[in-house]
């Protein structure tokens, strides 16, 4: 029997190395890389250590912190240097946290990597930049997102020819008003790059929600505008792994409710709601249920 396939970064990056450009070129633009973090520390340098490790492409880190009190501090200070801006703020917002990075960076694009998410190879970065220059600086980049878990895995659809031949551990969906509609974003926020006059433009993520809400409701308020470029590239650029456990709640299914009602109407978010969510109103059903008999 055929061994399982063990989908580590350093495998998946030898697996797909060949099909990355790794030449820098002139007129790459430059990137900023913002990382929030809170009392994050033993994943911190994790994160960090990959961003640092790019290579052919210019980039800046703006880490924007919010007064951690663990050992975040110690950390930072052996690595300043390769830190180009430090800031502190005073409440961990993860919008607000990312939206003052964006005022505070100097790149044409500007992304985000969380502490616990890595890039998937020194390369990451010098394919966008060179993305971004081959097709006259789009607005809106995104690229597949590397995972191993067999929920993320179950999202994957083959809606291109181009998906065939792609690892069943990519993740990656059109940004289409389609999509949108159901719910979907079109990759791990991770792996999105936008082009920092755009983002700017169009308002910032909205400091009123959750990350995962502000996303989707910017992606969607940039769907609705007219002219935005946006280029994809379907093999992955970022490591979503993560320990960290994402736990759906009647909280967030509600907020993305609300957000396709906003854009689509009613009956989208109607249909949305019965024809996409019914098992996993379902399972918090049940999750409820038995927290409260475990309570009691």
């Amino acid at each position: 029997m055929e061994e399982p396939v063990e989908y580590t970064r350093e495998a998946s990056w030898l697996r797909i190395s060949s099909h990355y450009k790794k030449d820098r070129v002139e007129g790459m633009p430059k990137i900023s890389v913002i990382v929030p973090s809170y009392n994050q520390a033993h994943v911190l340098m994790t994160s960090l250590d990959s961003i640092f490790e790019q290579k052919n492409v210019d980039f800046e880190i703006i880490l924007v912190d919010a007064g951690s009190n663990d050992t975040t501090s110690t950390l930072l200070q052996k690595c300043k240097d390769k830190i180009t801006r430090l800031y502190y703020v005073t409440k961990y917002n993860l919008p607000l946290m990312v939206n003052k990075g964006v005022s505070l960076s100097t790149g044409k694009y500007i992304s985000y990597l969380f502490p616990g998410y890595v890039y998937l190879n020194p390369y990451s970065l010098c394919q966008i930049a060179r993305i971004a220059h081959e097709n006259n600086f789009p607005d809106f980049i995104y690229s597949a997102d590397n995972h191993t878990e067999e929920a993320f895995k179950s999202y994957r659809e083959a809606f291109s020819e181009s998906l065939i031949q792609m690892p069943s551990n990519f993740s990656i969906y059109p940004f289409t008003h389609a999509f949108l509609k159901r719910g979907f974003i079109p990759t791990s926020p991770f792996c999105m790059w936008f082009k920092a006059e755009t983002f700017k433009a169009q308002g910032q993520l909205n400091y009123r929600y959750t990350f995962s809400k502000s996303i989707f409701d910017f992606l969607c308020r940039l769907h609705t505008k007219k002219d935005i470029s946006t280029v994809t590239t379907y093999w992955a650029i970022c490591n979503t792994n993560s320990n960290d456990k994402r736990v759906l709640n009647l909280g967030a299914l509600f907020g993305r409710l609300l957000i396709i009602f906003k854009y689509y109407g009613l009956f989208t978010a109607i249909l949305w709601f019965f024809r996409d969510k019914p098992i996993h109103i379902i399972s918090w059903l049940l999750q409820s249920i038995r927290r409260v008999f475990k309570t009691s």
